[in-house]
Order: structure tokens, then sequence, then C-alpha cells
């Protein structure tokens, strides 16, 4: 470190870069503790036209060389899903702590390298969920575990998307036909009711659909739905697409019910309260996730980064026994990449219908699948007590 500072590098500048992490890094409170030394994309085109924003960090097209050469602290990975496992790897070998954007990868086996590494080297892989830093979310939390509600019955979350971002509107070139609205929504949710509830999944059955996406030219489904039994007997349904059309009044609609033995809950997280009628036309507006107060930025768009950076500080400068807490060691990622890979083992193994524009999946046991899918040595300290 130096002084006070993590020095740092970020690989991936993606679109949410600029909305997220570049207010993270210069405008907000955290902004003292953090020096941006380097910046990564494999399009030297995004590298020009971001570095100026950048302020003086190094410029790179190969994660390897930045790790290399730059002389860093830790690594950011904001690179496409399926990229996040070689950049991850390649720092933790590095002797770098990492922050990474969900999902932590796309595959079991990828998760269970990284969680692995990240124990055997002593380092911290911080997965970026920030729904878990939503105030919403965090109130929930600390009411359902005082046992306020009582024991969870059965939840309903679900999270949409206009069709224009798997369509032109987010990804780049054919980026969003190695995605899914699985992997791009759910994994949010999957791992925001596990915060929320302390419940862990035992098995999946999925159905998907193919419709308008994929007749837009991208081959990926447009919806999943999604039905998982928890390990206290609770049935959580997730609800995952790509089908608002443009001009709806939220780019996302989402939310959440819970019933419980002793009450309800229903989270509508797209309205906050705040409907606005302009020249952009009739739209939801959410200021927990991005406002700005005087110079800084607020909200969990930047919180969630900025915490896991200064986790990193914390623990770059005092000992840590790297089995005390899950949230730094990339365990969490892990079952959320273990949720979202048993939805996709359901559709693969299943029947499909509507000369296959929909697929009606099959039930995975999730411990088995993930004894499948890593062996039953490796997969024994993640698997899940049913209660």
């Amino acid at each position: 470190m130096n002084g006070d500072k993590l020095r740092f590098g970020l690989v991936g500048l993606g679109r949410f870069v600029e909305i997220a992490h570049l207010p993270c890094y210069f405008e907000t409170a955290y902004s003292d503790r953090l020096q941006l030394a380097a910046i990564c994309d494999l399009n030297e085109g995004r590298l020009k036209e971001l570095a100026p924003r950048c302020r003086g960090a190094q410029t790179f097209t190969d994660h390897r060389k930045m790790i290399a050469e730059a002389e860093l602290d830790a690594a950011v990975v904001v690179t496409p899903d399926h990229a996040h496992t070689r950049v991850v790897l390649d720092a933790l070998d590095a002797g770098l702590d990492v922050v990474v954007e969900k999902p932590l990868a796309m595959l079991t086996t990828e998760a269970v390298d990284v969680v692995e590494k990240a124990r055997q080297l002593r380092r911290l892989v911080v997965v970026d969920f920030h729904k878990r830093y939503d105030p919403v979310h965090l109130a929930l939390r600390e009411r359902m575990l005082s046992g306020h509600y009582g024991e969870v019955q059965a939840a309903y979350a679900w999270m949409q998307d206009e069709i224009s971002v798997p369509c032109g509107g987010f990804f780049k070139s054919d980026l969003a036909a190695k995605s899914s609205p699985v992997w791009f929504l759910g994994v949010h949710f999957f791992d925001v009711m596990r915060f929320i509830t302390g419940l862990e999944p035992v098995e999946v059955r999925a159905t998907a659909y193919k419709d308008e996406v994929a007749a837009q030219g991208v081959d990926t489904y447009d919806a999943v739905k999604a039905d998982f039994v928890m390990n206290n007997g609770a049935g959580f349904t997730f609800v995952m697409s790509w089908n608002l059309p443009e001009g709806a009044p939220a780019l996302t609609i989402q939310g959440m019910t819970l019933q419980c033995a002793k009450g309800h809950i229903a989270l509508d997280t797209t309205d906050r309260g705040w409907r606005d009628l302009s020249s952009e036309g009739n739209r939801c507006i959410n200021p927990n996730f991005l406002h700005k107060l005087g110079r800084h930025h607020r909200g969990y768009a930047v919180e969630s980064p900025g915490e896991g950076l200064m986790e990193i500080i914390v623990h770059r400068r005092q000992p840590f026994d790297p089995k005390t807490d899950p949230d730094l060691f990339a365990v969490n990622g892990l079952y959320a990449t273990l949720m979202g890979q048993a939805i996709d083992a359901s559709l693969a193994a299943g029947t499909p219908m509507r000369s296959g524009h929909a697929r009606i999946g099959t039930t995975i046991n999730i411990n088995d699948f993930l004894i499948d899918q890593v062996g039953q040595k490796r997969a024994r300290p993640f698997l899940i007590d049913v209660r």
C-alpha cells in the first residue's frame, strides 16, 4: 500500500464501470483511501475513451501484464461474467486481494477453485453483491433474523429488464448470448434471499422460454422461472426475464414477497415512491441506488465496491483467519454460482415444448449436483445441511 491508499488495478471497462466504479473511486468518501493505479481492457479504443477519467492510471490490454508491472495491492474484476475466473486466479497467484463483480463464476468448479485458492493463499475475494447494501434489504434482514416474522414458509422474487438490455442496450457484440436472465439478473436475488433469510437451497426445478430475444438474433432465454426447495422446507420461486418493452416505467421491475409463520412481507424495490414525468418519459426513480450530495456520490451502487475495497485495507493491516468470514473469501459467490448452474442443469436435462421455444426442466438435488461437479472431498465443506 502507498501510505494509507490501496493501489489497485481495474480489469474490464464495461458500462457498469462508468455507472458505479469510477464514481466510487473518485467521488465518494472512499476516494481518499483508494488509488486506481492501472486499467485494463482488451479493447484499446475503450482504454483511450476512459483513460482521461482515470487520472493517470497506467493502461494495459493484458491483465497478466498489468498484474506483473503495475505494483498493485489488489485487483477489481469487471469483465464479462464468463471471463471472471482466470483474472481472479491470476491476481491471487500474484498475492493480490480481489473485488469481483457478480457472479463470481458461471461454473461451480471455477467458484470452488477461487474459494480454495483464496483460503490457501490467505487473500480476500469479495464478490460485489450490491443488493446487500440496499437499505430496504438491510432492514428486512435485521427484522427477519430477530425472529420478528417467524419461520419463512415461502418466497417469491422477480426481476425483469427491458428487452433492449440483451439486444443492444447493455451488452456489446455477442456477449448477451453467453449470459441469460439467470446470470445477469437472478444471481442478485439468489444471494440477497440467502442473505435476508439465512436459508440454503437443497433442490431446484426450472422452466424457461426462448421467444423474443432469440427472434432479435440473440440465442439465449427471454425468461426463466426457478423453483427452489430450501433447507427448512420453504419453497422459493425466482422469476427472471428480459421481456419489458422499451419505454417501460423502469429499466428493471423487481421485488419480493415472503410468507412467514407469523407474518407477510411485500417489497416493491422498483417504485421507491418517486415517479418522474419528464422529457425522458414516465419513469420510476431509485435514489437509494445512486445520488450525489455535494462532491460525493452515495448509494448502494458505490457503497458495495467501496466497502469491498475497505475490507481489503482493513485485512491488509491485521492478521485474519481465512475461515471466519464467508463474505471475504467468495463463499457466498460460490453458492450463487451453484444455484445458477443448477438451474442451467435442470433446463439442459429437461423436455422441450413449442418446438423448443419453451423448456421444462427436471429436478436437481443441489448437494448431489455439487458433488458431481467437484467430487465428494472438495464438496464436503460446502454441502448444505437440511434442517
